[in-house]
């Protein structure tokens, strides 16, 4: 709004946010300094006042939570949501979250309107919804948006959140919640819009992959072929492992701890690809580098092989942080192969939960991954060598070698 006094006298009045100010023309005109609007009511200088003025504070507390951490990729992680009055009472509200990699300046054009922001590789569950018996049996899917119930004055509302992260990555949780205080009763031919409120909160979160798994193949113990293997193509190495057809080769899978905490591993299965061509059954278990002593009943169920404990009331095996276990199973190809597919390793685990999270059942949601075998190269042997020789040796008594 512009008034003008005379021929040189000018008032001009404008309405701008400190976030969006636009050029004033009128004091480009001005050799005075400019500033920019200050909570300051009686801010006053040469020939500009400036006011600025602001909508009431929200009198209501936004808290985000989280149960434990760091995240773990796979598994259902927990976030405690609190919303809590201190003066107002809450008609309507609505929270909305949205996910950035923490790499990445979120950009935000106003409380009111939060720019989306893609989440594809976390997956968002509402509370109330965590499965007891069969895994994602009732999880409900969370778009972003949670509605939460009226509250009244000095009251408070709670909830759970749940994260399922696709990619190991480090992230920002932004929480917008809005809310109408009053309600507004006017004439139908006068609508007025009830005031909104608008809290804000950041949750920084880092996920972690829980561990990493690598295999070998390895010959029959005292029993080696001569293969080829491993044949160049175009003066390139065509990176396959090589094993006997006919023969029991011996796959070692491993897994190590590569997360801050502790693991549960419930069982790992290896599912074969054609049990017509190549059989997979289980060998043992070992621990690499751990004290630990572990007693497992192997047996094969339908078409893959299973590692379970042979006491249901013994714990699960523990893997701590940088801790490794070895899984054995015995592989034997049947006929010769440029490229055979072994199957898939499954590996079933969860979070060791301790304290007060121990003994909730929602927590205790199980998390399988699964590893695709690469392809490797089957030959029939030339030549078969055997060793007979003892178990062991005593130091200055000689033993035979056949």
């Amino acid at each position: 709004m512009t008034a003008h006094l005379g021929r040189f006298a000018t008032i001009f009045c404008q309405v701008e946010s400190p976030a969006s100010r636009v050029d004033v023309l009128f004091w480009k005109f001005e050799s005075q300094l400019e500033m920019f609007p200050m909570k300051d009511g009686s801010l006053a200088y040469f020939g500009q006042k400036i006011i600025q003025v602001e909508e009431p504070d929200p009198l209501v507390e936004l808290t985000l939570e989280p149960m434990v951490g760091p995240a773990l990729m796979g598994e259902l992680f927990p976030v405690d949501v609190h919303v809590r009055s201190k003066g107002h009472a809450i008609y309507a509200g609505e929270l909305k979250f949205s996910i950035v990699e923490s790499s990445l300046l979120p950009i935000i054009s106003s409380p009111r309107t939060p720019s989306p922001v893609e989440i594809s590789f976390v997956e968002l569950f509402t509370t109330g919804m965590v499965p007891l018996k069969r895994e994602d049996d009732g999880l409900k899917m969370l778009a972003g948006v949670l509605m939460i119930p009226a509250i009244s004055s000095e009251s408070s509302f709670s909830t759970t959140i749940y994260m399922r992260f696709k990619e190991a990555k480090s992230v920002n949780v932004y929480a917008s919640f809005s809310y109408q205080s009053e309600t507004v009763v006017a004439p139908l031919d006068h609508p007025v819009t009830a005031p909104q409120f608008f809290v804000r909160r950041t949750l920084p979160l880092q996920c972690e992959e829980p561990f990493t798994l690598s295999h070998q193949f390895m010959p029959p113990f005292r029993r080696d072929a001569l293969l080829g293997g491993l044949k160049e193509t175009r003066g390139k190495p065509s990176g396959k492992a090589c094993i006997a057809a006919n023969e029991t080769s011996t796959l070692m899978v491993s897994i190590k701890n590569s997360s801050a905490v502790k693991l549960e591993l419930i069982g790992i299965t290896v599912d074969e690809a054609n049990g017509k061509v190549c059989s997979i059954r289980p060998a043992n278990t070992s621990s690499a580098g751990s004290v630990h002593s572990f007693t497992r009943n192997l047996h094969k169920n339908d078409d893959s092989t299973c590692i379970e404990e042979q006491d249901h009331h013994q714990k699960n095996l523990v893997i701590s942080p940088g801790e490794s276990m070895a899984s054995l199973f015995h592989i034997q190809p049947f006929e010769a192969s440029p490229s055979l597919s072994i199957g898939t390793v499954n590996v079933k685990w969860r979070r060791l939960y301790t304290g007060v999270a121990a003994d909730s059942k929602e927590l205790k949601t199980n998390v399988t991954k699964t590893v695709f075998l690469p392809e490797v190269l089957v030959e029939k042997p030339s030549l078969l060598t055997t060793f007979n020789c003892p178990p062991a040796a005593t130091l200055g008594v000689p033993f035979d070698v056949s």
